[in-house]
């Protein structure tokens, strides 16, 4: 595993880190890294998100009488 140093860290951000790691249970390192880990989940799940929308916009489902669901839907809408 490597080692990470962080200089110049906002006396702020650190004491509201330093806090949340206390009522967390946690050490500080052990803070950063789970706010690390979630910040890279979070980037993986954007990332996903995207790409499965780029799909969808590529490749829309069409019913049997070749109408989408977005056709459908807008009917629907439409027909309030």
């Amino acid at each position: 595993m490597g080692t990470l140093t962080v200089r110049n860290v906002d006396d702020d951000l650190l004491a509201r880190t330093t806090e949340a790691a206390r009522s967390n249970k946690r050490s500080l390192s052990a803070e950063v890294r789970e706010l690390m880990a979630e910040s890279d989940r979070k980037r993986r799940f954007e990332k996903l998100l995207a790409e499965m929308q780029e799909f969808v916009e590529q490749n829309p489902l069409k019913l049997a009488d070749g109408r989408t669901m977005q056709d459908v839907l807008r009917e629907e809408r439409d027909s309030w």
